[in-house]
């Protein structure tokens, strides 16, 4: 029989339950924003709590006393790669229009390949103005991803979101990605780029991903990527995949794995 264990059966989560009409009829629709909101306040809490194991470098501090990051941008050809995946979608869609967005777009490497009018969203400023600068066909948002007031503005709105983020808030970034989504779009995806273990080498993170509402489609092996623009013949030691994530949870533990890299699809 078959060994893997029955998503819908074995793991459900309150963050995850889904309105049935009877609780649409019993509560008052204001009652039930409210307790949206409520719940994505307390996901994103628990999550934040969950995503550690990575750190962005510091450099240093300003003048004014501000830390100074490391700065890191996706590499050409691993956006060159998501734009083929991106173009494919686009031809199989007939005459619907979709909806995209960047979450942490930094300079604009993701976003430059999405359609004119799609949204970038930056919360350091001097990303923001630079990447609004590469990529003036983006309408580009200074907000904060994690933030109940952009999740506010921005649910159940868009049928492709992308992301490079920063490692250390990935995990929060993909819960909110989900939540941008349109539910009346089968077709609608998440296309992040994270470590490839990124899923199982923590504890809680396991957790995490059996609890949710989502799944893996497809993951794409990158390999050894550098995302340093000062140092581009440096690699980082661990491998990572563009990950292809959808709503569901048929088939949740088991996915299908792509070598981009040994494809020569890079």
């Amino acid at each position: 029989g078959d060994l893997l264990p029955n998503a819908n059966v074995d793991f459900c989560c309150w963050m995850c339950y889904q309105y049935t009409p009877e609780d649409l009829e019993k509560y008052h629709e204001v009652d039930l924003a409210n307790l949206r909101n409520y719940r994505i306040k307390r996901m994103i809490t628990m999550i934040n709590n969950a995503s550690g194991g990575y750190s962005r470098r510091k450099l240093g501090k300003t003048k004014d006393g501000k830390e100074i990051k490391r700065q890191y941008t996706t590499p050409n050809h691993v956006v060159c790669f998501l734009g083929v995946l991106l173009n494919r979608l686009e031809s199989g869609r007939g005459q619907r229009t979709y909806k995209y967005i960047d979450l942490g777009a930094g300079l604009g490497r993701l976003c430059s390949i999405l359609p004119r009018g799609s949204k970038a969203v930056e919360i350091e400023q001097d990303r923001f103005e630079n990447g609004g600068k590469r990529t003036p066909w983006i309408e580009w948002l200074n907000q904060d991803v994690l933030s109940i007031e952009f999740y506010q503005a921005h649910y159940n709105s868009y049928d492709i979101v992308v992301s490079n983020p920063d490692f250390e808030v990935a995990l929060p970034f993909i819960v909110v990605g989900f939540h941008l989504l349109r539910k009346a779009n089968k077709d609608a995806r998440l296309y992040y780029i994270l470590p490839s273990d990124f899923f199982e080498a923590s504890a809680l993170r396991s957790r995490i991903f059996k609890l949710l509402d989502f799944k893996i489609e497809v993951e794409y092996k990158l390999g050894h990527l550098t995302y340093l623009e000062s140092d581009p013949l440096g690699q980082k030691l661990t491998v990572d995949s563009l990950f292809v994530l959808k709503l569901g949870r048929e088939d949740k533990f088991q996915h299908r794995v792509v070598n981009a890299r040994l494809a020569g699809m890079l």
